[in-house]
């Protein structure tokens, strides 16, 4: 869809209904955030983290294979014995 949005809801009889919202309505402009709520009157905001989950995980990889480099090179140049 370009400019809307899809909001999903369910209930006690176990259909799921789809409405299509502007981008500008009750969604988050940025695809990663949605609101829940349920027969308790509580709204649960979520926040979808796989991405920033990822891109912490690539940075770790990244410290780790420089930390490694570091030490194989002063291993190499006999700096650490």
């Amino acid at each position: 869809m370009n400019d809307d949005e899809i909001l999903f809801a369910s209930g006690d009889e176990q259909v799921v209904r789809g409405w299509h919202l502007q981008s500008d309505g009750v969604l988050s402009s940025d695809e990663n955030e949605f609101v829940t709520g349920g027969t308790d009157s509580r709204l649960v905001f979520w926040r979808n983290m796989t991405e920033e989950s990822r891109l912490e995980e690539i940075k770790t990889t990244q410290e780790r294979v420089e930390q490694g480099q570091h030490l194989s090179n002063l291993l190499q140049s006999e700096q650490l014995l």
